[in-house]
């Protein structure tokens, strides 16, 4: 009774043998995401920020069919080896000008772009975020982020009842007082109102005048707030 059953069983494997699929070839595999390095001094919420659009590129760069890179931040005081350059550095306004002397261990970024053969258009920047980060001869060396700028607001209706051009708003804090005051007098009980108001009107301006905020006293550092600039500007709008 043995041999029977071997048959049977016979029978039912060879076709199970036929009817099996060819293995799949494995599809050709993707060469590994180019890992860049980021090193930046940031922390706290403009540290979140970098994050999450390092995040997010991260994501689309890894949908992609073909290769593709990855960031990797880099904290530039936990960096094991500081002489080892990154790929890419964030840093603030007072170390980017030590590092932006020392060509040629980085590339400005007007050659980076030429190299590459993209066209870059710097007249997409505000003129004084470009005279950040340019060099003598008025070419961007690197991309001006985690920069602030004041921005003035205006109403149009307001300055049109003010008998002011609406299409033609203030230029300089001079003319801006002189707007404020005409908008005082057609019955505006608030014509200018700031935020952020230590950093515009005394740091802002002192900046945008070549005056520092900071002075060597000795040893010690001294707040030089009193420099003529500032008292003239606060005295203006008063």
């Amino acid at each position: 009774m043995k041999r029977p059953i071997a048959i049977l069983l016979s029978v039912f494997l060879l076709p199970a043998a036929e009817a099996a699929p060819k293995p799949a070839k494995a599809p050709p595999s993707l060469p590994p995401p180019t890992e860049i390095v980021l090193r930046h001094v940031l922390a706290g919420r403009p540290l979140d920020t970098l994050a999450t659009l390092v995040l997010r590129f991260n994501d689309a760069e890894a949908r992609l069919k073909q290769g593709g890179g990855r960031i990797r931040l880099e904290d530039f005081q936990g960096a094991a080896d500081k002489s080892q350059l990154p790929h890419l550095a964030l840093f603030d306004q007072d170390e980017a000008a030590a590092v932006l002397g020392t060509r040629p261990r980085f590339l400005p970024l007007h050659r980076v772009m030429a190299a590459d053969g993209r066209r870059f258009d710097d007249r997409i920047f505000y003129p004084q975020m470009i005279d950040a980060v340019d060099d003598l001869a008025g070419k961007m060396q690197a991309l001006p982020l985690a920069m602030s700028l004041p921005v003035l607001f205006y109403n149009k209706a307001a300055f049109a009842k003010a008998k002011l051009d609406a299409d033609n708003p203030p230029k300089t804090w001079w003319e801006l007082q002189e707007a404020a005051g005409a908008l005082r007098d057609a019955g505006f009980k608030c014509p200018l109102t700031s935020s952020r108001f230590a950093w515009v009107h005394v740091e802002n301006v002192a900046a945008q005048h070549g005056e520092p905020l900071v002075t060597k006293n000795g040893k010690q550092d001294q707040l030089a707030l009193n420099n003529m600039v500032n008292v003239k500007h606060l005295a203006l709008l008063t």
